[in-house]
């Protein structure tokens, strides 16, 4: 599928959104690829992905945790690369219906931020509970 996730501009952390895919690799297994571009001046820009395995339900509507990692540049007011590490635990949704070709899915867990200084965060991935958005074909 294609879509948007709310997280994966300038650090995973961040509210800024990102175009994402969400192709599913097995019955149980499915890649989520993200690229952003939150900010042209300064220039920052964050990519990643998360690989997510299915622990309850079905490809459409259940449970999963996976693994993320994320690459990038952070700011303003100054510019650094960062490299973030985040196990997650979310769930994931169709909307059924006539929309039902539309996925929701939900991702949190800590995150591992590596800047010039190493911080430690048990959040969400984003704002709005790491959501993302994909249709799929």
């Amino acid at each position: 599928g294609i879509g948007f996730a709310t997280f994966g501009g300038s650090q995973i952390s961040n509210t800024s959104h990102s175009a994402s895919v969400l192709p599913e690799l097995s019955d149980v297994v499915a890649l989520q690829p993200f690229f952003g571009i939150p900010t042209s001046s300064p220039f920052t820009f964050g990519g990643g992905a998360i690989l997510k395995y299915n622990l309850h339900g079905n490809m459409d509507n259940g449970f999963h945790t996976g693994l993320g990692f994320a690459l990038g540049t952070a700011g303003p007011p100054t510019t650094c690369f960062f490299a973030d590490i985040f196990p997650v635990l979310g769930m994931h949704f169709s909307l059924g219906g006539h929309v039902s070709n539309l996925k929701l899915s939900f991702d949190m867990g800590p995150i591992f931020h590596v800047t010039p200084t190493f911080v430690f965060q048990l959040t969400s991935i984003s704002a709005i509970g790491g959501a993302s958005l994909h249709y799929m074909f």
